[in-house]
């Protein structure tokens, strides 16, 4: 007569094997569903996350799991999970598992440049879309960008080597949109900039201000390497523009002069500016860039 005990013990651990795999898989997937909200209850208590670069630093002050809308930031960049893995890895010298980032996940933080702006840029990370290259929505006020036009833009006119009257720029709103190309050369960004305001004519206690209705061109960033980051160096080109006539006795119509000047100070007031910006090795310098000046 055939013995069946064998049989019966080989299905029996088949059936604790199988059991056993059918377990780990359910708390392998559990485990997936929770990581994110596991990773927050980690990382909340040891937030802000801040480090500090030369000149400035970057701070984490919230993780959330899930997006939330109702905020605008100053900054906002929408990057793939992978991508967002990448760069946070590399930022915090910390492993990350491939599965901890997923889409409709949100990190809202700071960015300190004193030498940009006294108060901090805020800003949010939204993992999602599918360009592999960040995108970055920056918003900026007219205000804040005329004082910085004031401080490194102002320009004097001369005649005959004696100054006869003062530019000074207001810019009330204005666009910049990346239009970089695969066959501009390595670490360089390209962008169209458009803008309106108005030119504050000074002569001794004669005061003027003409309208802008439009001025655009193009600004190209470079950045080289240095100290295991990157610096920044950005050039203007005035292309086109549409403003009021401005005659001045002797010299006529001074508007070629003046947008001629205003690029040379621009270029000259960003090379000051930007002297002293550092940005560190994880920067994506891919980003796509949309400005909006408000």
């Amino acid at each position: 007569m055939l013995d069946v005990t064998p049989v019966r013990r080989m299905r029996r651990w088949r059936r604790i094997i199988g059991g056993i795999i059918c377990v780990l898989c359910v708390l392998i997937l559990l485990t997936w569903i929770a990581a994110p909200t596991l990773a927050r209850w980690w990382i909340g208590p040891r937030l802000p996350w801040t480090q500090s670069f030369k000149n400035g630093s970057v701070s984490i002050t919230e993780v959330m799991t899930k997006l939330q809308i109702g905020h605008r930031r100053d900054i906002q960049v929408m990057v793939t999970p992978a991508r967002a893995r990448a760069i946070a890895a590399q930022a915090t010298d910390l492993w990350m598992p491939p599965w901890i980032v997923r889409t409709g996940q949100q990190v809202v933080g700071s960015l300190q440049l004193p030498i940009l702006r006294p108060q901090p840029f805020i800003w949010e990370v939204i993992a999602g879309g599918l360009s592999p290259a960040p995108m970055a929505g920056l918003f900026v006020n007219h205000v804040e960008l005329s004082d910085f036009l004031r401080t490194y833009g102002q320009t004097i006119i001369k005649y005959g080597g004696q100054p006869i009257m003062s530019v000074t720029y207001v810019v009330t709103a204005g666009r910049i949109t990346d239009v970089t190309t695969p066959a501009d050369p390595p670490l360089t960004k390209r962008l169209w900039v458009e803008a309106r305001g108005s030119l504050i004519l000074k002569a001794g206690s004669v005061q003027r201000e003409v309208t802008v209705r439009r001025l655009a061109g193009h600004a190209t960033t470079t950045f080289t390497q240095d100290a295991g980051g990157y610096r920044m160096a950005i050039q203007i080109r005035i292309e086109e523009s549409d403003a009021d006539e401005i005659i001045v006795p002797v010299l006529g119509d001074v508007r070629p002069m003046l947008l001629k000047q205003l690029e040379t100070a621009a270029n000259d007031g960003l090379v000051d500016g930007l002297e002293s910006v550092w940005l560190p090795a994880w920067m994506p310098l891919d980003t796509r860039v949309d400005v909006v000046i408000e």
